[in-house]
């Protein structure tokens, strides 16, 4: 429904050249999700508990997201790998 419905309307208000309110809505949603993923697994992690050649990288991944999506918003996709590990984030 996202790209059928939302991405059509946000498209139709940026038609001549204005901001888009929905638009607005729909990076922050994004972004804050994205970065309360990444926040949460630098508080508690699973992966800390069963793997620990791979800590480093993974906290490094999510101080970067955190910092990027709150400073920028613009790296959504640094949740992607914690979204496939656990299937109730991936809801």
């Amino acid at each position: 429904w996202y790209h059928a419905i939302f991405l059509p309307v946000i498209l139709l208000e940026m038609e001549h050249g204005n901001a888009s309110f929905w638009g607005a809505i729909d990076e922050c949603t994004l972004v804050l999700v994205s970065a309360g993923i990444c926040a949460a697994n630098l508080c508690i992690s699973p992966y800390r508990r069963t793997c620990t050649n791979d800590v480093d990288s993974l906290t490094s991944v999510c101080k970067r997201g955190v910092a990027i999506n709150l400073l920028c918003g613009d790296f959504i996709e640094c949740a992607y790998p914690f979204m496939e590990a656990f299937p109730l984030i991936n809801i």
